[in-house]
Order: structure tokens, then C-alpha cells, then sequence
């Protein structure tokens, strides 16, 4: 019988070093994944709260496997943080308003009171706000946290409003901190409490801002609007 021949080439040796497969994802589908990950954890946690929301939940509307969000996100918790940076962005940077210098005191400040309550209230706003007065108490640290970002932001911003408006002459300089904390008190009051907890439909009509905002003009500067 004949020999086999020796002679067969050997099977090349596979290179060291990591290889992946022709599947592996692109940078960009990696963000749409996760995008797409944020986008249903979110939905399902406003729906349905934190406790009654799972991972596997969350995975298996997204498309992808459980694995795929620890590695991405970590646990429950982690994933529900990244939701409400996310949403609350945390944190979106509230946009000055723009400032008419040949505008009234009064018009300025109503723009600006109109913008308060469309930042404050909006219904993209309350869902969000909802979900975090319903876990603070899981997250106290956590929501502190992100209320107090959210206050500063805003806050910060209105003061920006007032400090242009002290030095065009149309009010006094002074304590702007504190004349911002007055007029977003006054404008709002309980309003964001009561829709909330449904007790009314929408925040403050026309004529309360108009009110309200000659009322903080009278009563913070002494001036007539």
C-alpha cells in the first residue's frame, strides 16, 4: 500500500492578538443601540415605575439580549440614572430668553414668566418630575442632586434676565438671587404640586402672568408697569 505523502501543506496558524467577527457593530450602530436602549427604558419607566420595570423588559423591546445593557449601562439602577440625565438634560440647558431692549420692564418679564412656565411645566417636563418625586425616597441622594441641578440651571438663567435688565436702567441693581427666587415663587405657587398630582389641567392662564408679573414689579422694585 502506498504511503501517504508528508508532503500536505500545514494548516496556517491563526495571527495572535484579538479578532472579531464580520458582525461587529459600527461606532454609529453602537450609539443608535444605545440610543434605542434609553429611548424604551425611559418609555417603561415612566409607565410603569421603577419596581415594576425590568431589565428583561427593557432588552427585549429594544431588540437586544440582557447581557447587551449590563455592558452598556450596568444594572437596574445605573440604567434608571442614565433615563433621568437623560430626560431631565438633566439636563437640558433652559434657553435665554431673547431680551428686546426697546421693550418694556413689564414685556420682558412676562416673555420671561412665559418661559418659566413652558420650561417648568411643559408636558415633556411633568412625567419626568412625576417619576422623581414617586422614587425619591429609593434615590434621596440621587434626586437631591438632580433637583438641585435643575434649580441652579434655571435659576442661573432668569438671573442672567434680570442682571441685563439692571443694566439697561429698567431696574435697580441689587440682589438678583433673591428678586428671581421671589418671581418664580410668585409665578408658580403650587402649580407644579397640583398637575403633579392632577388636581389641575394646565399652569398659569394670561391674566394670572399678567398679574402676577405687575405684581412682582410693584412689589420687588416699587415701579409701575
Amino acid at each position: 500500500m502506498a504511503k501517504k505523502s508528508n508532503n500536505s501543506p500545514k494548516p496556517k496558524r491563526k495571527s495572535a492578538g484579538r479578532r472579531y467577527g464580520p458582525g461587529r457593530p459600527t461606532s454609529q450602530d453602537l450609539e443608535q443601540r444605545k440610543a434605542r436602549i434609553i429611548e424604551i427604558a425611559t418609555t417603561l419607566f415612566l409607565e410603569r415605575g421603577f419596581a415594576e420595570t425590568s431589565l428583561v423588559d427593557v432588552a427585549k423591546q429594544s431588540g437586544v439580549a440582557t447581557r447587551t445593557i449590563y455592558q452598556h449601562y450596568g444594572n437596574k439602577e445605573d440604567i434608571f440614572r442614565a433615563v433621568l440625565d437623560n430626560s431631565s438634560s438633566a439636563t437640558r440647558e433652559p434657553q435665554l430668553p431673547t431680551i428686546d431692549s426697546s421693550g418694556s420692564l413689564f414685556d420682558v418679564l412676562s416673555s420671561t414668566a412665559h418661559f418659566i412656565c413652558a420650561y417648568t411645566l411643559s408636558p415633556d417636563s411633568l412625567p419626568v418630575l412625576r417619576l422623581m418625586v414617586a422614587e425619591s425616597q429609593r434615590f434621596p441622594d440621587y434626586m437631591q442632586q438632580t433637583f438641585e441641578i435643575l434649580h441652579d440651571r434655571l435659576h442661573g438663567t432668569i438671573i442672567e434676565v434680570f442682571e441685563r435688565l439692571a443694566a439697561e436702567g429698567k431696574i435697580p441693581d441689587g440682589n438678583h438671587t433673591k428678586s428671581v427666587k421671589y418671581f418664580i415663587d410668585l409665578l408658580l405657587g403650587n402649580a407644579p404640586m397640583q398637575l403633579n398630582m392632577n388636581w389641575i389641567k394646565s399652569g398659569p392662564s394670561e391674566e394670572e402672568i399678567r398679574d402676577k408679573t405687575e405684581l412682582f414689579i410693584a412689589g420687588r422694585f416699587g415701579l409701575k408697569s
